[in-house]
């Protein structure tokens, strides 16, 4: 079979498509993965998540709120992703 001009151009733009919803798949479920719901799921936090509850890091005056990502998640999307596959291996 031979590949042409046109043939090797929609396999290209099939390919990107693929690639770029793959990317916002992953993307998405790493944002999903970085909810505090999603980590008691796993974990047993129930006196944990109890505490933090009652803790001005869940209701501040303010009206901000402090999510387990903004302590325990590297900032980076790559280091988040490094320690993702760490923290996998103790599950």
């Amino acid at each position: 079979m031979i590949l042409t001009r046109q043939r090797m151009a929609v396999l290209f733009a099939a390919g990107v498509l693929v690639g770029t919803l793959l990317l916002a798949a992953a993307q998405s479920l790493l944002h999903k993965r970085a909810t505090t719901e999603f980590c008691i799921w796993c974990h047993r936090m129930e006196a944990a998540y109890q505490e933090y509850q009652r803790a001005s890091h869940f209701s501040h005056v303010s009206g901000g709120r402090a999510a387990g990502r903004d302590c325990h998640l590297a900032p980076a999307p790559r280091a988040q992703r490094l320690a993702k596959v760490r923290a996998s291996l103790d599950v």
